[in-house]
């Protein structure tokens, strides 16, 4: 880039500067004391450029405004391999800035690009390097001259190392991303492998948990039963409680007047309402809470036994009467010699036949005397015949007579046996009657009964029980008190109770946690066995898969080796690279300071760490950059500036380049700075525009232009 002309108005010092024509080859000097405006014009170039300067970043780029002005423009134009350019930039006192790039073209301009990123843009492409490499190389701003070393990233990016190193950060980046799709591909077989040994072991896992799935099912619906049982038990408890009281209320009503089968009636409501909560109770509580009811259920029980004991005695006797009866098969045929029952039954058949005989026997007498009677009237016979059938007639006349009079006895005696037999039936009936009412009529009678009965072990055994456990029962106090207490134990049943609904309760609240905890695993199972079943694929597939993946991996490896390659390439490439910009800036120092020192320092070497030795013919060696004196170390420190500027220009191919120098000579002494000044316009083709910054110049010898800055004005105008 070779600046044509320059103009600013209100910028830092200046109301206006004004440079016009400015030469393309030679030096630009520029001269003045101390707060004259030099620098101003180097940070107007680089405002212009690039929207700041050294000084001034770009979030405080209002203070280039003129103090006291609103607004200030800067205008250059400028030339890049033989194009025309002109960029306009304004900033006002807010910091808001306006840019527009012209293509100048036959008098005309075109615009480029307007904005602050376009035009940055724009200017990057047209001038091919940055504001960091601009100010390390073509710039050089008003300071010390640093150390190569010091401006390493900036100078990488002149000696074209910096695309290596981009390039080998995306080649690490790279490897790093081929490294991590190996490690998931890696993972990815291994996990294909323990699919495969998982679907190898598909049946066997599959069982062991629908097994499990089974048993937490079973567990679950145990869970639900007994909370069914406890929770019936709950709703019934109550109910069974209010019946058991009624129960012992009814049995409390009972007297010494109600019969066996009454008591046993009350007994067993009682019992059975007492079995039915039994049976309802879980097992839970520490003891039975109907046992103190029941004993006593139990004790008034036995004294009813003793009497069904002495009552079962009777079992043989009533057998007897039964048999007698014809109600059952005698048990042994010498036992009962005749039988009542079917001495009726004999007797009744015998009374029968003898009816039918008589009343044959009457009949035959009846027709043999009417038939004699007519035979003898209307039939005539000899004297003789007449005689003897008259003798047969009466014969059998008086033979039926004789059958019907012995019939009629006969008739007679049975029904007076028939009489006697039916008395006798009726006397065991009777007592038959009695025998089977005992249980029926109040068991007082029935003991009296039993007291008289015709067995002498009957009357013994009733006398025990009367004087024994039977007396109670035929004691209205002393069954009322019996009475009473189990009434008693009825009532005191929910305080018996209650113990066992609070750990049932507590029970109910546990296997809701457990049955929620159950058929949350149970979830958990018949979800592992759903996606056990989606998941498991076949053998065959898995296979593929795994052949498929192996392929990919022994392609990923291939990959990474040619990228391990491409880095140790970009490596080596960065080494030259770096070794190539070190020689060239070496050789072309050497050449420059052979001139800025008349020959006392003929050579100087830079490593690719940018260190540099400097040969003294004096001495006869290299010596160490902080061995020599200060204003050589500045005179390398020019020459290596010079150097960086000249391998920009040369690697980027942009053509002619100015270069600014912000007092580089400030402290040479006159012979150095009288060599430096002879020796710029000579060193390079390519830099030929130079721009250089003193306060004082010896001479205006071999100056292109000389311009003048004054500290008292605030306008700067030259036209060359």
């Amino acid at each position: 880039m070779i600046i044509n002309s320059l103009k600013a108005d209100n910028f830092l010092k200046y109301s206006l500067l004004q440079l016009e024509n400015l030469p393309k080859d030679g030096v630009v000097a520029i001269s003045g004391g101390n707060e004259s405006g030099k620098t101003s014009i180097g940070e107007a170039i680089s405002f212009v450029l690039f929207g700041r300067t050294f000084a001034v970043d770009f979030d405080k780029i209002a203070r280039v405004v003129k103090w006291g002005e609103e607004t200030c423009e800067v205008s250059m134009s400028f030339e890049v391999s033989g194009k025309w350019y002109q960029v306009d930039r304004q900033v006002d006192q807010h910091g808001y800035c306006n840019v527009k790039l012209y293509k100048l073209e036959e008098g005309s301009q075109a615009l480029v690009a307007e904005g602050n990123s376009s035009v940055a843009d724009a200017i990057s492409e047209i001038l091919d390097y940055s504001y960091a490499e601009f100010i390390e190389s073509y710039y050089l701003v008003q300071r010390d001259i640093p150390l190569p070393e010091a401006a390493v990233d900036a100078i990488k990016r002149i000696s074209g190392v910096a695309s290596f190193e981009i390039a080998l950060t995306e080649l690490h980046q790279k490897l790093d991303k081929q490294k991590n799709d190996k490690e998931k591909q890696e993972n990815t077989r291994y996990n294909l492998t323990q699919e495969k040994e998982q679907a190898l072991t598909f049946d066997e896992r599959m069982e062991k948990l629908v097994d499990e799935q089974k048993k937490l099912q079973q567990a679950v619906q145990l869970l639900i039963d007994r909370d069914l049982d406890l929770s019936r038990f709950i709703d019934k408890i109550a109910e069974y409680i209010e019946a058991a009281k009624k129960d012992a209320a009814n049995l409390a009503a009972g007297r010494t007047s109600s019969s066996y089968t009454h008591w046993i009636d009350l007994l067993q409501n009682l019992r059975g309402t007492i079995a039915e909560m039994q049976q309802l109770t879980p097992d839970l509580a520490d003891s039975d809470p109907t046992a103190a009811i029941l004993e006593r259920l139990i004790e008034f029980e036995e004294r009813l036994v003793g009497f069904e004991d002495i009552y079962e005695q009777l079992a043989d006797y009533r057998e007897g009467l039964g048999v007698m009866l014809g109600e059952c098969a005698p048990t042994s045929k010498e036992k009962h010699t005749i039988i009542p029952i079917e001495e009726q039954k004999r007797l009744r058949s015998e009374k029968y036949r003898n009816n039918i005989a008589r009343f044959i026997t009457s009949a035959f007498l009846i027709i043999l005397v009417v038939i004699s009677t007519l035979s003898l009237i209307y039939c005539e016979y000899e004297r003789s015949s007449g005689v003897i059938a008259a003798i047969i007639a009466g014969t059998l006349i008086l033979a039926s007579l004789y059958c019907a009079l012995k019939l009629r006895k006969s008739y007679d005696t049975c029904i007076i046996q028939l009489g006697m037999v039916e008395e006798k039936i009726g006397q065991i009936k009777k007592e038959a009657k009695e025998i089977d009412d005992l249980i029926s009529i109040p068991l007082a009678d029935a003991i009296q009964y039993l007291e008289k009965s015709p067995i002498k072990l009957i009357r013994e055994k009733t006398s025990a029980y009367i004087n024994g456990i039977g007396s109670v029962l035929l004691d209205e106090n002393a069954l009322a008190f019996i009475q009473r207490d189990i009434q008693r134990e009825a009532k005191i049943l929910p305080a018996e109770f209650s113990p066992t609904i609070e750990k049932v309760r507590t029970e109910q609240k546990e296997i809701v946690q457990q049955k929620r905890a159950s058929e949350e695993n149970l979830k958990e199972i018949e979800t592992l066995i759903q996606q056990m079943r989606d998941d498991t694929r076949s053998l065959e597939q898995i296979d593929a898969d795994v052949k498929a993946i192996n392929n990919e991996l022994e392609e990923k490896s291939k990959a990474i080796e040619l990228t391990y390659t491409a880095i140790d390439l970009a490596k080596e490439g960065a080494e030259n690279q770096a070794k190539v910009f070190s020689d060239g800036v070496a050789k072309w120092v050497t050449n420059a300071l052979k001139h800025f020192t008349a020959g006392k320092y003929s050579e100087v070497r830079i490593n690719e760490q940018l260190n540099v030795i400097v040969y003294s013919s004096q001495k006869g060696d290299f010596m160490e950059f902080d061995e020599v004196s200060s204003g050589t170390r500045r005179q390398i420190l020019l020459a290596v500036r010079i150097a960086i500027s000249q391998e920009l220009c040369d690697s980027r191919k942009n053509g002619r380049q100015m270069l600014f120098l912000d007092e580089p000579l400030a402290f040479f002494d006159k012979d150095r700075a009288s060599s430096t000044l002879k020796a710029l316009p000579n060193l390079s083709d390519e830099l030929s525009q130079i721009w250089i910054v003193n306060q004082e110049f010896v001479t205006d010898d071999g100056f292109g232009v000389h311009i003048r800055c004054e500290e008292e004005s605030n306008t700067l105008q030259v036209t060359c």
